[in-house]
């Protein structure tokens, strides 16, 4: 018989009440660590039809807990608003990871993909961040200027050792795009549509008492059909829409291999990321094409409150890259430099300004500027 099943009343009431406080307990085995992010701006551009909004950000919810002294959980999940007034509630992260000792955790799930140091560090709170935006080509999976999976699902082994070399390694199913339609690239929740799996791994000198850390990431993926089994295959004839491949085929094989650099001193620090991708087209298209993505961020402390943060990136392919042009839907390479100002009321809100000029090589460049009050509930 269970526990439970031998209490009554008050008795049954004690219990519940002490296990909740032992799972809100800090510094136990079995500590629970929860958190709310949001944030509020309004926006202005020059962008055509593009009018000045207050809007609503996204609200993020997460939890990790130790459910026993070497095994831990972890879930987010991320409430979106859109212009149309759309909401979507998406699972951003979900992973158990046994601890088997400090140079080897082992992990299952739904993880942020180990590449460069960004994308492993913010995840979907802003506050978290010194600007307002990501840079533009580590835009999540859905969005228009996604280039690669920034998110995966499979097993994920990290670890470090004592002179301050750490490991993230991650064996992951395969990407999908829709060629139908302009939605950008898919995560696989629980079905891979082919048998080559991706790969991810990052090794990073992350000594906090050294001002220069360095790191090095690799990924080799699929990105496979993700339109419907019925869907028309693209031909001479005018139907439409059509796929390029049948559902499941490899469209991009992609090897990507970056550099990510850090240094902290004082007031002042730097963050940099650069990435050279290989895209060797299997269908709809010919050939193998090479890309370049990077950016640098400068952050320079004011005072205790105010932040001072310049950051420029870029992306620059080929003008008859068909993985950019068709798949992705990205019409020009460009660049963009972001200027922002961080004011932090407290360790759990601030009000950030943010300024993004954008200039592409084909069409028309715009700014934009948002002002950004992000929190952290608890």
């Amino acid at each position: 018989m269970r526990v439970s099943e031998t209490m009554t009343g008050s008795g049954r009431m004690r219990g519940w009440l002490a296990g909740a406080l032992a799972l809100c307990s800090v510094g136990t085995a079995q500590a629970l660590d929860m958190g709310v992010f949001g944030d509020m701006s309004f926006s202005l551009s020059d962008v055509e039809d593009s009018e000045p909004s207050f809007r609503l950000g996204s609200l993020d919810l997460y939890a990790l807990h130790y459910i026993d002294d070497k095994t831990k959980a972890l879930f987010e999940t991320q409430f979106q608003t859109f212009s149309g007034g759309d909401i979507t509630v998406e699972i951003q992260r979900f992973w158990i990871m046994r601890e088997i000792d400090d140079a080897f955790h082992l992990g299952a799930g739904r993880f942020h993909t180990p590449l460069g140091y960004w994308n492993r560090h913010f995840h979907h709170g802003i506050l978290m961040q010194d600007t307002v935006s990501r840079p533009f080509f580590l835009a999540f999976e859905g969005g228009a200027t996604a280039i690669f999976p920034t998110h995966l699902i499979g097993v994920l082994a990290e670890g470090g050792f004592d002179n301050g070399l750490r490991y993230e390694a991650a064996v992951a199913n395969s990407n999908a795009l829709d060629s139908t339609n302009d939605e950008g690239l898919i995560v696989p929740n629980r079905a891979d549509m082919g048998n080559r799996k991706s790969f991810f791994g990052r090794l990073s000198f992350d000594d906090y008492q050294r001002a220069f850390r360095p790191g090095l990431t690799v990924m080799v993926n699929d990105v496979r059909e993700g339109a419907a089994e019925d869907a028309v295959l693209c031909s001479g004839s005018s139907i439409e829409p059509c796929s390029i491949a049948a559902r499941g085929e490899s469209l991009v094989r992609q090897n990507l291999y970056g550099l990510d650099l850090r240094y902290e001193r004082g007031r002042f620090g730097l963050l940099a990321e650069i990435y050279r991708i290989e895209n060797e087209m299997r269908a709809g298209g010919e050939g193998k094409r090479d890309s370049l993505a990077w950016f640098a961020q400068l952050g320079y402390r004011l005072n205790d409150r105010l932040l001072l943060t310049w950051r420029h990136e870029a992306l620059d392919f080929d003008d008859d890259d068909p993985y950019y042009l068709d798949l992705i839907g990205l019409n020009s390479p460009e660049s963009r430099n972001v200027f922002a100002l961080r004011y932090d009321f407290s360790e759990s809100n601030a009000l950030m300004l943010e300024t993004s000029l954008r200039d592409r090589e084909r069409g028309e460049d715009t700014t934009s500027t948002l002002l950004s009050w992000a929190f952290v509930m608890f």
